[in-house]
């Protein structure tokens, strides 16, 4: 099955001129709260203060490009795990009742990762340092447990899977602003790409019936009393039979 080549929703959807206006009312918010803390400040230290904010959105920026394409990464291996022509050797493993872990690959997990990661890009970009820095959490925080549900069909290292979040991301406020700048294409691109996967794998033909554990088997001659009849092993055979 191919990919869905049609565009994600997002901010690509607006026309031209109204996403120029929305950038450009959001971002007048973010130069409010400069320009209110340059009234209680002096210039060196706005100065040191802005450079300090840009670097904070930089680096939180460029951690979304990274967690984008490590998601992207797996994603796709996940994808060609699900095509048809490698559907046989995961098959008998998903069927099999006794590995709850290996469920069938599902490529389109990964939706909400890459819009949550755009958004925060987004807010970064105009201006909302704040606002930016709770959804980059909230969306370690959602990646972390998509990682969490992948199927063991996939192996995964450590680089993969520890989240480093920017150093000082944590001490920034919720209602800090920073300098505007444009959302690197690249985040764009890799968000398109993920939520543009509609792959949906086939199930496999039909589970096994659940086997008893080992434990719970009968050792039928240690149950057989001495000097039953062979007609009554008989019929407590059948009836373990049909349970």
């Amino acid at each position: 099955m191919r990919e869905n080549k049609k565009k994600g929703k997002g901010r690509s959807d607006l026309g031209v001129g109204a996403e120029r206006a929305a950038t450009a009312e959001l971002g007048d918010g973010a130069s409010s709260k400069l320009r209110k803390t340059a009234s209680a400040v002096g210039n060196e230290e706005l100065k040191q203060r802005i450079e300090r904010q840009q670097a904070s959105r930089d680096d939180m920026l460029q951690f979304i490009v990274d967690r984008l394409q490590k998601v992207r990464a797996v994603q796709l291996r996940e994808l060609d795990i699900g095509r048809i022509r490698r559907q046989r050797e995961w098959w008998k493993d998903v069927s099999d009742i006794h590995k709850e872990d290996v469920t069938k690959p599902q490529p389109t997990r990964w939706h909400e990762v890459a819009r949550i990661y755009e958004e925060a890009a987004y807010q970064l970009s105009r201006g909302a340092l704040g606002r930016g820095r709770m959804l980059v959490e909230r969306g370690i925080d959602v990646e972390t447990k998509t990682f969490g549900d992948l199927t063991k069909l996939i192996e995964v290292d450590s680089d993969e899977t520890d989240i480093d979040a920017p150093d000082g991301m944590a001490s920034i406020g919720s209602d800090e602003a920073c300098p505007t700048d444009n959302v690197p294409q690249e985040i764009h691109q890799l968000s398109n790409e993920i939520q543009n996967v509609t792959h949906v794998a086939v199930e496999p033909p039909g589970r096994k019936r659940k086997r008893d554990p080992w434990w719970t088997l009968w050792d039928e001659e240690e149950e057989e009393e001495e000097g039953e009849p062979a007609s009554c092993q008989l019929v407590r055979r059948g009836r373990m039979a049909e349970s």
